[in-house]
């Protein structure tokens, strides 16, 4: 083999390579830790160290979708552990979260094609293999088992709806009056891109926002057009308490087409 073609085949074999990892890791999730003020911490996940210098900012590559993950920080400053559990969502989508005075808050969810940039102040945790939640056995776990739940629930104390038992995707859903304002100023705009605007807005300004599918129903007929639905749907999935009631939204789209492409957006 000459040097010219050897070199076209490692470079053919390069991209191959790179192509089977971005493959291999789009559908994975990301999750973004940022501590408030720099605080510096370790961090395990599902009691495995991940880190063993002290860092304030961290991504954690190659989760797997629809799993709870148990994350325990120690702190630099504190010597006791704190730990909390979130719930990672569809493969591909990144999640951010403030850690803000030893509790995590979720700030954002990006959708592919969106992607977070990331600098060199940045953590990376690449988990290489899947990590298996260690999941004692207590009193509240074995009554789920009697009364046979099936839903994933990452919360200790969360809002019981009634004649729900699916999937619950955060704790305590907004009153029904919080969004009252919202809806009335949505409803004066007769632009859906000022529309989305305004309830954009609101959503990003609750720090424990979470919506029920009938409230987030009150909201999507405020629009006219299918694009601008979807688009209000896939930004409030992850903050929608009945998850499983998701598909109650389909009549109010205007074509099943559009629902059809959201649901596919969505990994449902």
């Amino acid at each position: 083999m000459s040097f010219l073609a050897r070199n076209i085949a490692i470079i053919a074999l390069v991209f191959l390579a790179n192509i089977f990892c971005c493959q291999l890791f789009s559908q994975g999730t990301t999750v973004f830790i940022d501590a408030e003020e720099q605080v510096l911490f370790q961090l395990s996940v599902n009691e495995k160290k991940q880190t063993e210098d002290y860092v304030s900012k961290v991504q954690i590559v190659g989760l797997v979708k629809q799993q709870n993950y148990k994350l325990t920080f120690n702190f630099k400053d504190d010597t006791l552990q704190h730990t909390t559990n979130i719930y990672v969502l569809e493969g591909g989508v990144s999640q951010h979260y403030l850690l803000k005075n030893n509790k995590l808050e979720l700030l954002k969810v990006l959708f592919p094609p969106h992607q977070q940039q990331v600098d060199s102040s940045v953590f990376t945790i690449q988990l290489t293999q899947i990590i298996v939640a260690v999941i004692p056995e207590t009193k509240d776990t074995i009554e789920m088992e009697k009364d046979s739940l099936s839903q994933k629930v990452p919360f200790d104390d969360y809002y019981r709806m009634p004649d729900y038992e699916g999937e619950v995707g955060c704790p305590w859903p907004l009153k029904d009056e919080e969004l009252n304002e919202v809806k009335l100023k949505i409803n004066n705009l007769s632009i859906d891109d000022r529309k989305i605007d305004v309830y954009s807005d609101f959503r990003q300004s609750e720090l424990d926002f979470c919506i029920t599918v009938e409230q987030l129903r009150s909201i999507v007929i405020l629009f006219e057009y299918d694009e601008f639905k979807m688009e209000i749907v896939k930004n409030s999935y992850p903050f929608i308490y009945d998850k499983d009631n998701i598909l109650l939204l389909e009549k109010d789209f205007s074509y099943q087409n559009s629902f059809d492409e959201l649901k596919k957006q969505l990994g449902i």
